[in-house]
């Protein structure tokens, strides 16, 4: 009955997660969603050529959404309601990268598995990764540079890799809940607050 697996994992549609969301916070969402898409277009002609094509998106998506909600709200509750879009379809997009559906058995096993592979296909195949410890009861890596910083910093819009730290929280606690928990070792160790390295560390509850 899936038309996903494994191999072809799903490709959730987010812009109508978007929609969705818009709907519910503010007049005409439908404008909102064409105009950022007209305008998530216009960015992503301006980003390094050199980016990967699923790394232009997420950044020009992510951008484009908020410049426009910026025209019509302040600074502060634009990036509050961009999080409120955003991580919801980061992590829908995330959990079919670590084939979430296709492989049920949440193990910590497992998510080592897909924890790699999602660093060999996702935005963090850019990024540089040291391996902290490997058992059976801990994950922990360190990602020694931001794909996203560079390119949201230039756009003026700095605030938003975190966004995407906020992902990965989301992502890495709902895996297996009261089973494994993730978390930075210590407030701040993201590298879009100033940490050398992004840190992440996954424990088995026993």
């Amino acid at each position: 009955m899936l038309k996903s697996n494994v191999e072809k994992p799903a490709k959730p549609g987010s812009i109508f997660i978007m929609y969705g969301i818009l709907k519910g916070y503010v007049n005409y969402p439908s404008i909102i969603v064409v105009r950022s898409l007209i305008k998530s277009r216009c960015i992503r002609n301006t980003l390094n050529r050199n980016l990967p094509d699923d790394v232009k998106q997420i950044l020009s998506m992510t951008l484009g959404i908020y410049l426009i909600l910026m025209e019509y709200l302040d600074r502060e509750t634009a990036l509050a309601l961009v999080k409120v879009i955003i991580i919801p379809m980061g992590l829908i997009n995330q959990m079919a990268l670590f084939r979430y559906v296709e492989e049920p058995n949440h193990t910590m096993v497992n998510l080592i598995h897909q924890a790699k592979r999602f660093k060999a296909e996702g935005p963090m195949r850019l990024n540089k990764y040291s391996i902290n410890a490997q058992t059976e009861n801990r994950y922990s890596f360190s990602v020694h540079n931001c794909v996203f910083l560079r390119p949201f910093t230039d756009n003026g819009c700095p605030e938003l890799s975190a966004i995407y730290c906020s992902v990965d929280h989301a992502v890495y606690n709902l895996y297996s809940p009261g089973k494994i928990v993730f978390s930075r070792g210590g407030r701040s160790r993201i590298i879009a607050e100033g940490n050398t390295s992004c840190d992440f560390i996954c424990e088995a509850i026993a």
